[in-house]
């Protein structure tokens, strides 16, 4: 047995001289503070033993080996394995614990602080019980610190590999490889289940690989309450089940963050694992007035039922902020092949989102959101790529938007593809009170074997999109780039809907059924294949849109009611036919200071001359100094937007007449100076 010397300072006073003349000298003298090595051989000797004769906060050092036996610890001490012979050189889980029946180690006590530190732990099985490996139990300001161990091959009812049961203190799981543990049908957490409760919670650096649940989360089952500190960060959860039936839910882990518990999960890698139900990766659930801050996390290659990837479940005035996280090659034999967001009264933010290549034979081939009961939830920068669906929302379906607000900004959905409808972009049900704004984004080349390859809305309520670019999708039936329908308002502004086609001809560009209210703003409308606009019992208004290039028409009117399409300071142009209205019932274009190609018949201020645009047979829709357009919309007279399709402010120069179009002009007039020579 060796000693550890810990030397605080303290103060002493020793009076020197005779009785007379006296002298107090101030010295500073170390106080020796041994804390014992208990250091236990591989001869026959028992841990256990050693645990016993040990003082609290001794440190046990224990040689390399195997040692079958059952721990109990209840007291401060920190149990340290790999020792060599000499205990003087140590190499981390070389030694063995393995129990001859029933658990290998358990911590139990109160205000007691424990550290098992490099240790190999194998074998423990519980019947009846949890913690195969390691099972903890402690409160009063405990503190336990589980590190650098291999843990593998235990099983229980619960928490199979480690078990842990916490209130008001710390801790710690960090730097272990958790694998190949089990729990019994109808058991939580095979490689960890820790529920804490007024505690600090840490779970860093570990690999949590290849356990199997009898029930649910074959990785791990954390559950953080009462105000608890979390951190979960850099752990891998590989190749983890929970897959005994087809009621199993979480194939990597569930963490729940509750009753105003906060903390940071970052930089976890969950890959390849199997739930039977629900979320293969795994679940995050925040409620009850907690917030959780994400970085850096990535679901790849994960299976189940439904969900493939990650299940983010948020409510009750709680907050979730996620940065770059990615979710790839996920698969949900349903609905959702990258993941589901829920998210009510609670707030999300998510940047920098990368949901690639997931597939679900249902709905929902990327990510499937429902936003309710006033919830808040954005979505920025993010990049949906190469997602597919057996039905709906190849990229990202909304289930639901209900007095709630949802936001899409700065995002790419490109080369997504859905079996049904809405191939990049599908929004299932958005009531009256909720809203929906898609600023700054780019659909592109989604394909849908239904109607609406690029995006679809259904809306009872506001629904905005602008600055953003539809181009180049493909829908089998209707509506190749942007369709939408339902009772609610719509607002396009300044968009580009771009070389979209629809294998029917009905809304190549932009399909519109059914509605009362769509606004249409400084959009250019062009390329497309059969028809630029399609209204379909619809009542439209466009104001200073191009609408040009498309194949058939430029603007149709059909259905069974009658409805009302007005058009003020537009451009149709280089279409075989610029406006077409059914004969079936009434229909009617109202058209005021456009310029329509081959005119029409009734209105103010219309002109029917080439509009001449600087390239259109390259897209370049801008006007020449020379249009005919120019100059033509008086702002004090009619309605004219203050800004262009490229933010250019209108009129230009300020103080005149605007011009027709989705572009402002910004040709200026030149005055060459008249020169007169004396010959």
């Amino acid at each position: 047995m060796t000693k550890l010397e810990r030397i605080p300072w303290i103060k002493v006073i020793i009076a020197v001289g005779s009785a007379s003349v006296g002298v107090a000298l101030l010295l500073m003298v170390p106080l020796v503070v041994r804390a014992d090595y208990v250091d236990v051989p591989n001869d026959g000797s028992k841990i256990q033993e050693a645990i016993g004769n040990a003082d609290a906060g001794d440190v046990i050092r224990v040689e390399e080996g195997v040692f079958a036996e059952t721990l109990v610890i209840t007291k401060s001490l920190t149990l340290e394995g790999g020792y060599n012979s000499n205990f003087t050189d140590r190499t981390p889980r070389t030694t063995v614990i393995t129990p001859p029946s029933g658990r290998a180690i358990a911590i139990v006590g109160d205000g007691i602080t424990v550290t098992i530190d490099g240790f190999e732990i194998r074998d423990g099985d519980v019947g009846g019980g949890n913690g195969g490996g390691v099972a903890i139990d402690v409160n009063a300001g405990s503190s336990v610190t589980i590190t650098d161990n291999f843990i593998h091959d235990n099983t229980a009812d619960g928490g199979g590999g480690i078990y842990a049961k916490t209130k008001d203190s710390s801790l710690v799981i960090r730097e272990n490889d958790v694998m190949t543990n089990t729990t019994a049908t109808g058991g939580d957490g095979a490689g960890i289940y820790a529920g804490t409760y007024t505690s600090t919670f840490t779970l860093t650096d570990n690999e949590i690989r290849g356990n199997v649940s009898g029930d649910n989360c074959g990785g791990f089952y954390v559950l953080v309450r009462y105000a608890g500190v979390f951190t979960v960060e850099n752990n891998l959860v590989l190749s983890n089940t929970a897959t005994t039936s087809v009621s199993d839910d979480y194939g990597g882990f569930r963490f729940e963050a509750s009753e105003d518990s906060h903390g940071t999960f970052s930089y976890n890698r969950v890959l390849d694992n199997r739930a039977g139900d629900l979320a293969g990766g795994g679940r995050i659930v925040v409620i009850q007035n907690s917030s959780v801050t994400m970085d850096g996390n990535e679901f790849g290659a994960n299976v189940a039922n439904r969900c493939g990837g990650l299940d983010l479940y948020i409510t009750t005035g709680s907050q979730v902020i996620d940065s770059n996280l990615q979710l790839e090659d996920n698969r949900a034999n349903t609905y959702a092949g990258g993941g589901i967001v829920y998210a009510s009264d609670a707030s999300v933010a998510i940047s920098a989102l990368r949901v690639l290549n997931n597939q679900a034979n249902d709905e929902a081939g990327g990510i499937r959101v429902s936003a309710v009961n006033g919830a808040s939830f954005e979505i920025i920068g993010g990049h949906f790529w190469h997602n597919s669906t057996g039905t709906d929302g190849g990229g990202l379906y909304v289930a639901g938007v209900g007095s709630s607000v949802l936001q899409i900004a700065q995002t790419k959905v490109f080369s997504n593809v859905a079996d049904g409808d809405g191939g990049g972009l599908y929004w299932a049900t958005i009531n009256a009170t909720g809203s929906v704004t898609v600023t700054d984004s780019v659909i592109e080349g989604n394909t849908a074997s239904g109607d609406y390859g690029g995006m679809y809305a259904n809306s009872a309520g506001d629904v905005i999109v602008q600055t953003s670019v539809i181009s180049g999708n493909l829908a089998q039936g209707c509506g190749g780039g942007l369709g939408i329908d339902g009772s609610g308002t719509y607002m396009l502004q300044r968009n580009r809907i771009l070389d979209n086609d629809a294998g029917s001809w009905c809304g190549d560009g932009l399909l519109v059924d059914g509605l009362e209210d769509v606004f249409s703003e400084n959009n250019l409308i062009a390329g497309n294949g059969g028809s630029g606009i399609y209204l379909v019992d619809a009542n439209f208004d466009s104001v200073n849109d191009t609408v040009a290039g498309n194949g058939q028409y430029g603007a149709v009117m059909t259905g069974t009611v009658p409805s009302l399409a007005e058009l003020t300071g537009s451009i149709i142009w280089g279409q075989s036919v610029s406006l077409w209205r059914s004969s079936d019932v009434t229909f009617d274009f109202e058209v005021d200071y456009c310029d329509i190609q081959l005119g029409w018949p009734s209105g103010m201020g219309n002109i029917a001359e080439s509009p001449r645009f600087v390239d259109a047979a390259a897209g370049d829709y801008h006007l020449q100094p020379n249009s005919p357009a120019l100059d033509r919309l008086d702002p004090g007279v009619i309605y004219v937007p203050t800004v262009d399709l490229e933010g250019n402010a209108r009129p230009y120069p300020a103080g005149g007449k605007a011009d027709m179009g989705c572009y402002e002009a910004l040709w200026e007039s030149v005055y060459l100076p008249l020169v007169l020579r004396d010959y």
